[in-house]
């Protein structure tokens, strides 16, 4: 941001809250319109940066966001050989065909031998097209996405470079979402865009993003919350593989599945690529809707006189990476853990140990992270990692004694459908990574339940990565997630005990045989893939096929392939397991 916007920053805000009359929540909505419309004024400063001087925008009837200026569509360019810049392109949302374009101009040019002056409304036929302007000719080709809905970045920087350099950065940003018709959805301010994701951020170049807006929201009639994840599904070539998953297990009953919606990213007036707007997993209102122990816990330190806060420097840690490490607060004096509900994350050793939040490590080696809460104490944690644990031994018992019975420590319907999820979809994470676990207060229930579900990039029949092939991924028939992979796997464990077995059985006829009969008879992957058609191809134009081959005579037949590829794998791997769960009197 100008170094001339600092002051006026300071000073807007002491104007709002001279405004005593009007109320705080009156005044701090004027400060975040001013900061919005100078955010906007920063767009149409940056227009005379991008390439060729010339940036486009959408031709609305009315204005765009607080500003009054539509967000900007600068031209790309593409990779060329050897390092060498590529041909430039203007990657344009679906909505431009009916809306038009403006141009944004910063001297007179000509478009196509036609005078183009900025403001100037018109209309782009897809293809080649010549700009002139005084620093010479530039040839571009203008493309259209699907009708989809756009999320449009404007970051404090102007630049996504130091983002995209350390996941751990984060900077502010204007955002403005455009539902698929090029109408209004929202327009806000976002406190953080930062980056999102593990292995998918150091191998692919189309990075995910977690964007917290500075207040909540209800985004494509998804429930209101701050915090939005935009997924790149850079490897998928699909990009419906997590999408399709979600679908399966929403329809089939498991609890605080996210919901999600395919939009393009543009930011900094910079095609991004198809992405799926997704609710983070996250304890909250419309997420995890489990009472919060964090906020038992703020109350409590509060009243204490403590300073509380989610500080990283505030967690201890003993023998890093070995079975009984604990990872809590310094705080004291919290309620037990009993009293709040729990979020927690199965992940990798390394994972766990990058990991800034609460966590414990099983006798077996399982790395626990505590998702909520966050502010965790060395009591709570010793309680949740306790609990934990008496799954693992009544799963692998020790000569101690004999276990407990399975029903009183787990909810197996909720964990039953968690299996089915990761078994159906066969998803290559199953016993490795993003595996929740939720707890509700004791007074409502002592014991664990499984959800929700996340990250199916590496299922259905993909690897999820490009430089794999893992064959008995692509196979529909044979188990996976209920085999014994490591040391300690959960689902394999469970898979030994008769009633988390009869529990699989019941919910897969129940829950499962319906949701998937609906998806394959109505063909809905395919159907979405067709919708989605326009913005694939753009997609895979701006990242030249991400991890895969990408030839632009071939790829449109190809990603609508694969779609088929998704819908044949999930009937026959429903036939498969139909044959190995038969059911009361539907076997021999």
């Amino acid at each position: 941001m100008n170094n001339w916007m600092r002051p006026l920053r300071v000073g807007l805000l002491l104007a709002a809250l001279a405004a005593g009359a009007l109320g705080w929540r009156q005044a701090r909505g004027q400060y975040d319109m001013a900061m919005q419309a100078m955010a906007r004024t920063e767009v149409q400063q940056r227009a005379a940066s991008l390439p060729a001087g010339v940036a486009f925008s959408l031709a609305l009837p009315r204005p765009v966001g607080m500003g009054g200026a539509a967000p900007a569509l600068g031209l790309v360019n593409l990779p060329g050989q050897e390092g060498q810049t590529g041909p430039a392109v203007l990657f344009l949302p679906g909505a431009a065909k009916t809306a038009g374009l403006r141009a944004e101009t910063e001297a007179p040019c000509l478009l196509d031998g036609q005078p183009l002056e900025s403001g100037q409304p018109l209309t782009l036929a897809e293809g080649p097209h010549q700009l002139h302007t005084s620093e010479g000719t530039l040839t571009f080709t203008a493309v259209y996405g699907s009708a989809l809905p756009c999320v449009f970045l404007e970051t404090a920087s102007g630049s996504l470079e130091e983002i995209q350099a350390d996941k751990a950065y984060s900077e502010s940003a204007a955002f403005t979402l455009l539902d698929a018709g090029g109408g209004l959805g929202y327009s806000g301010w976002a406190e953080a865009v930062r980056g999102h994701g593990n292995g998918s951020w150091l191998d692919a170049q189309k990075r995910s993003y977690q964007v917290t807006l500075a207040q909540k929201a209800g985004l494509l009639d998804m429930p209101s919350a701050r915090r939005w994840l935009l997924i790149a599904n850079a490897f998928d070539k699909s990009l419906l593989r997590n999408q399709t998953a979600f679908a399966l297990a929403g329809a089939a009953g498991v609890a605080f599945t996210p919901e999600s919606r395919q939009v393009e990213l543009y930011v900094n007036g910079e095609y991004q690529g198809c992405y799926l707007l997704c609710e983070k997993v996250e304890v909250g209102d419309g997420r995890v809707d489990i009472p919060s122990l964090d906020k038992l816990n703020l109350a409590a330190a509060l009243d204490a006189g403590q300073a509380w806060e989610e500080d990283p420097a505030l967690l201890q840690s003993g023998r890093r990476g070995e079975p009984g490490h604990r990872r809590y607060t310094g705080l004291e004096g919290q309620p037990s853990a009993g009293e709040g509900g729990w979020l927690l994350e199965l992940e990798l050793p390394e994972r766990y140990l990058e990991d800034q939040k609460p966590g414990f490590i099983s006798r077996l080696g399982q790395p626990v992270c505590i998702q909520s809460p966050a502010s965790a104490s060395r009591q709570q944690v010793e309680e949740i990692a306790a609990l934990y644990q008496r799954l693992e031994d009544a799963l692998y018992p020790t000569a101690e004694g004999p276990a407990e019975p399975l029903g009183e420590l787990i909810d197996l319907r909720s964990f039953a459908r968690k299996y089915l999820v990761e078994e159906i979809v066969k998803n290559l994470d199953a016993n490795m990574s993003s595996q929740y676990l939720y707890k509700l207060p004791n007074a409502v229930s002592p014991r664990l339940y499984a959800g929700p579900v996340w990250d199916y990039d590496k299922s259905l029949a993909g690897s999820g990565t490009p430089w794999e092939d893992l064959a008995v991924i692509a196979d529909p028939e044979g188990f996976w997630a209920n085999q014994q992979q490591t040391g300690y796997t959960l689902w394999s464990a469970l898979y030994e005990q008769p009633a988390f077995r009869a529990a699989v059985e019941e919910s897969f006829w129940q829950d499962f045989v319906p949701a998937a009969d609906r998806l394959l008879s109505e063909g809905l992957v395919v159907l979405e893939a067709r919708r989605l058609a326009d913005s694939a191809v753009m997609d895979a134009m701006r990242w030249q096929g991400g991890g895969y081959p990408y030839d632009p005579d071939t790829f449109l037949e190809e990603y609508l392939a694969e779609a088929e590829r998704i819908e044949a794998f999930l009937a026959a791997r429903m036939e498969f397991l139909k044959e190995e769960w038969p059911g009361p009197g539907r076997g021999a």
